[in-house]
């Protein structure tokens, strides 16, 4: 399979620099899936699950992302998050009670505190559904 240059970084720190068969992004409207010679583009990423397999592996790796921006320019694919989880690296109870946490904030909180309640939520579900292996 053809692979494309794929650019991997959160605010913090480069995530994954290499060759990439295949990637598929949360987006506002869903998931969206790249492969090599896909035509030059700008998306929203929303928070969710990426998954993306470099060359020459058969499996996915799997990464629980907060919002950022994706381009595809030139054959080359590069993507901007706020944060990036790896699978492995999440800790299952803690994202349940990050998730908890920000459902009890959301309803104590005015409309400020509801929006970044709602911002709490979004991280912890990505993070428990890529952990609990949900949607492989």
């Amino acid at each position: 399979m053809r692979a494309f240059p794929f650019e991997f970084f959160t605010v913090e720190r480069p995530f994954f620099e290499g060759k990439c068969e295949s990637l598929i992004v949360p987006t506002p409207q869903g998931a969206y899936g790249i492969m090599a010679g896909h035509s030059d583009l700008v998306l929203a990423i929303a928070a969710g699950e990426l998954k993306y397999r470099e060359k020459g592996k058969e499996e996915f790796v799997r990464v629980a992302v907060m919002p950022g921006i994706l381009t595809a320019k030139n054959g080359t694919v590069t993507i901007l998050v706020e944060a990036a989880e790896i699978d492995r690296d999440i800790d299952l109870s803690r994202a349940q009670k990050q998730y908890e946490d920000a459902k009890i904030m959301f309803s104590k909180g005015d409309d400020h505190i509801r929006r970044l309640a709602t911002a709490k939520m979004a991280r912890a579900l990505a993070r428990l559904k890529v952990r609990s292996g949900l949607n492989k």
